[in-house]
């Protein structure tokens, strides 16, 4: 073999191997879809019934010299998570299923940084009917400046956002679960958070009861 095949076949080599990395790193970024299927007896009869999870992004929120800065607006992080819920082949009957909506803070090295503590990071969930969220387990709501929602500037662990929430259809319908994270910009010193970072992401999973 040449010499100048050989340099061929190390470019070659060089050139899958930074492929395959890419796309190993990429993939970890890829939101998480889950499909499977439902038996359900109804009148003596096996109903099938299609079920997609889809758990969006991550939630990112870095706070640097460059995005938090005395009037500059406030650091947003946000993603959507949604169930697809598809009717078996017999349209007269009404597909259900129950699930679970939750929030994984996996790192939050974030504090309080004011003297009353005021809260800095705040959760803002929006369900599939449009409304925002006003109560989850082991979190607080909170109202500050022109943010409502709850308050999760310490937070970090699994949190419990909806449980057996309904969802049902004769034909296919889809619940959009919006999760928006704000770090609000004070007109107050908050360098102590400053570089910190803070990185969650939806948890959707089968409810205790299926109908």
């Amino acid at each position: 073999m040449s010499k100048k095949q050989n340099k061929l076949l190390i470019i070659l080599f060089i050139l899958t191997f930074l492929v395959l990395t890419v796309s190993t790193a990429f993939s970890i970024f890829v939101a998480t879809r889950e499909t499977f299927e439902t038996n359900k007896e109804k009148a003596s009869t096996t109903v099938m019934e299609t079920v997609v999870f889809d758990t969006g992004g991550s939630i990112n929120i870095n706070a640097n010299y460059m995005n938090f800065q005395e009037g500059m607006p406030s650091v947003v992080g946000e993603t959507t998570g949604s169930v697809n819920l598809i009717a078996g082949s017999d349209k007269s009957r009404l597909a259900s299923y129950k699930y679970n909506v939750k929030l994984n803070i996996d790192s939050n090295n974030f504090e309080y940084s004011t003297e009353d503590e005021k809260p800095e990071l705040i959760l803002i969930v929006t369900g599939p009917d449009g409304r925002k969220l006003k109560s989850a387990q082991g979190l607080q709501y909170v109202q500050y400046e022109n943010y409502e929602g709850f308050d999760i500037t310490e937070a970090n662990g699994e949190y419990l956002i909806a449980e057996n929430y309904l969802i049902e259809t004769p034909d296919n319908t889809t619940d959009n679960w919006n999760f928006e994270v704000v770090f609000v910009n004070y007109p107050l010193n908050q360098n102590a958070n400053a570089g910190k970072y803070l990185n969650g992401y939806i948890t959707l999973e089968h409810g205790d009861v299926r109908i």
